[in-house]
């Protein structure tokens, strides 16, 4: 026997009803405005990167390269130590930044960077530092190597260490986390070659 209209309409109308209200209150499945945001954060990573150079002058020789240990206080090297043309090369900031750390840690002197974003830059050995609180320019000469201390065997060299999070004033202590330098000079893994004197080169 058909259903009358009535019949039919009473049973159709509640499942037209559950579909409007699905339509209505169902979030649109689109793209939000949160990934375009990443692709932005990316582009200022990539600039900030551009913006560092290299703390010895001429083309980049690595000697040592970084070797991140595998807990904070496990054996490794937190730095790269950099070949220089001379045993009392200037060493240039790698980035703007403010000197919050400028004297004697051990048997020599060290320097340290605070650079904005919360990163830190350190150098060492060196003579004749700028003074504590001293704003710098990229590529501002801050210090001089010291040639009386030998750090590497191969030759003169500078070690440029990078971190963020120590609590002590020269950038280190339990907190502190340890990056590879190399990696803020515009590529995320810096080609290096090996030459027949045992250096290397980040080109």
């Amino acid at each position: 026997m058909p259903l009358s209209l009535t019949a039919h309409a009473s049973k159709t109308l509640p499942t037209i009803a559950v579909c409007v209200a699905f339509i209505l209150f169902t979030p649109p499945i689109i793209v939000s405005a949160a990934e375009p945001a990443q692709a932005i954060t990316v582009q200022q990573v990539s600039a900030s990167r551009s913006k560092w150079r290299s703390p010895a002058s001429g083309k980049v020789r690595v000697l040592k390269p970084f070797s991140k240990p595998a807990q904070r206080w496990s054996a490794g090297h937190r730095g790269v130590d950099l070949a220089t043309d001379s045993d009392n090369a200037q060493v240039q900031a790698p980035a703007a930044g403010t000197v919050v750390f400028s004297g004697k840690v051990v048997d020599r002197t060290v320097i340290v960077l605070e650079h904005p974003g919360g990163l830190r830059s350190s150098f060492e050995p060196v003579k004749d530092p700028l003074p504590e609180g001293t704003q710098v320019s990229a590529g501002q000469t801050i210090a001089t190597l010291d040639p009386d201390i030998h750090h590497c065997e191969q030759g003169p060299c500078l070690h440029w260490g990078v971190r963020r999070g120590g609590d002590r004033e020269d950038g280190s202590g339990k907190n502190a986390e340890y990056i590879n330098p190399l990696t803020l000079l515009g590529r995320e893994r810096p080609s290096i070659l090996l030459p027949v004197d045992g250096s290397f080169t980040a080109g």
